[in-house]
């Protein structure tokens, strides 16, 4: 699947805040192409691909194999949001980001005009464990990869092995 100049995020898998179901999801060998967004000259405000429950969610994913090109925020965005106001240590996010190419070489800001290669975050109380193997990460504004607990008690757990970052741009 090729996906094409979306004004927000190409992909996005996302719960309410009072929500507490089950979800798994699979996002395979996709091709996703933004603008970049103001800084390139487009309108795009994401571009890229975002998984973020909220609330008591049980949530497992894999990002596996897509091509990303030109987000402006964040290519790939995993955020786990269990409320740190009104504590939820049973909301779960787990899975893997591998095998994605993030930019091109040579081509100013066309991995993330904005952003991070991949952002991990957990906020609040749930557990978030990820594997984040195998990806080739160019043209970044920010970091290659981000991985960050903010706030709460929560649990991060994460796996970073075998990525190749380059050309920050």
């Amino acid at each position: 699947c090729t996906l094409e100049n979306n004004r927000g995020d190409h992909f996005r898998a996302a719960t309410t805040e009072a929500s507490a179901v089950t979800m798994d999801v699979r996002f395979r060998n996709n091709t996703l192409v933004g603008d970049g967004g103001a800084t390139q000259g487009g309108d795009d405000l994401r571009g890229g691909i975002t998984i973020n429950p909220v609330g008591a969610s049980q949530v497992a994913f894999d990002v596996l194999g897509n091509n990303i090109q030109r987000a402006t925020s964040s290519a790939i965005t995993i955020s786990l949001d269990a409320n740190p106001a009104a504590p939820t240590p049973s909301a779960r996010l787990s899975g893997t980001v591998s095998g994605n190419v993030i930019g091109t070489p040579g081509a100013p800001g066309s991995g993330s005009s904005q952003g991070d290669g991949i952002t991990v975050a957990s906020h609040g109380e749930g557990t978030t464990t990820v594997a984040i193997t195998g990806n080739t990460i160019r043209q970044h504004n920010r970091m290659g990869i981000n991985v960050l607990q903010r706030d709460g008690g929560g649990s991060l757990q994460a796996t970073v092995v075998a990525n190749t970052i380059s050309d920050p741009g």
